[in-house]
């Protein structure tokens, strides 16, 4: 289990039990407190969790306010043990669960014109071409023109970014958090 840290649910736990054994690499409790400390407010903001895994970073979004989120992962068990905890808080009518690869999430997200002012992006780090989801999702024209990329990755990578501004970029343990903007 892990349990959220801050917001409305704050110390409600998240049951990641249909993860266990997969190579799903849940986002540590003081990286994501250091994560939601490095962020503003999220409320009123619609945002899209790609690669959700266990779905707590748009969990802890929406504890701290956020209107509404997306939550994206192409593993089967994983949006269906989201599903299961966003009906257990209440909060399916907040959210949208999709299991699906991200390419073809993000198409679907840009053909129906969803815009969102915070996008998380926590691939595995083992498939980490942090460029290449970045270029994807800049491509997707989801991003609003204030919104903000938040990208998890391995503090062992060396990422270069060329076509985003980097608003803060802050290593911590065996994770780099990236925040970006689109130029």
């Amino acid at each position: 289990m892990i349990r959220l840290i801050g917001g409305d649910f704050k110390n409600h736990d998240i049951k990641t039990d249909a993860l266990e054994g997969k190579k799903t690499r849940p986002s540590l409790a003081i990286v994501r407190k250091s994560l939601f400390d490095l962020l503003e407010s999220f409320e009123g903001k619609r945002c899209l969790d790609l690669f959700a895994g266990s779905g707590v970073l748009g969990i802890e979004a929406l504890s701290r306010g956020a209107e509404y989120v997306f939550f994206i992962d192409r593993d089967k068990s994983a949006a269906s043990l989201i599903r299961r905890n966003l009906e257990e808080m209440k909060l399916s009518s907040k959210s949208e669960v999709h299991n699906t690869d991200y390419r073809m999430a993000l198409k679907a997200l840009s053909k129906r014109k969803e815009m969102f002012d915070a996008v998380f992006l926590d691939p595995p780090y083992r498939l980490t071409k942090a460029f290449d989801v970045i270029n994807h999702l800049l491509d997707s024209k989801i991003l609003a023109s204030n919104g903000i990329g938040i990208l998890l990755s391995s503090s062992k990578d060396n990422i270069s970014f060329e076509n985003v501004n980097i608003v803060k970029d802050k290593l911590f343990s065996t994770t780099r958090i990236t925040i970006f903007k689109g130029v």
